[in-house]
């Protein structure tokens, strides 16, 4: 059965793409996490080619590094603000 997927190549471009366009929702961020960390572990040796054997996958994965950024930094300022109004409540009932 093994043998079945062995020829198998997915398209990393689109499935990338997805993943970028899934972050841009700001929503599911550990699902889509959990998905590139997997996507990463799989098909390392397809992203780390060399920049001139594949600008365009070098250009989605920038994008994609751009919009998790994005999306990261958003999350941590709303843990921040989070954080503070606990600390506050605490204060508040001592």
């Amino acid at each position: 059965m093994i043998a079945l997927f062995d020829n198998y190549q997915p398209d990393l471009r689109q499935e990338e793409r997805d993943t970028d366009e899934v972050l841009k929702t700001r929503k599911n961020f550990d699902l889509v996490q959990a998905y590139l960390a997997s996507a990463m572990k799989i098909h390392r040796s397809v992203f780390w080619k060399k920049d001139d054997e594949s600008p365009e996958m070098t250009e989605i994965l920038e994008e994609l590094s751009r919009t998790q950024d994005e999306a990261w930094a958003e999350l941590d300022q709303l843990m921040v603000k989070n954080a503070s109004v606990i600390q506050w409540a605490k204060n508040a009932l001592l």
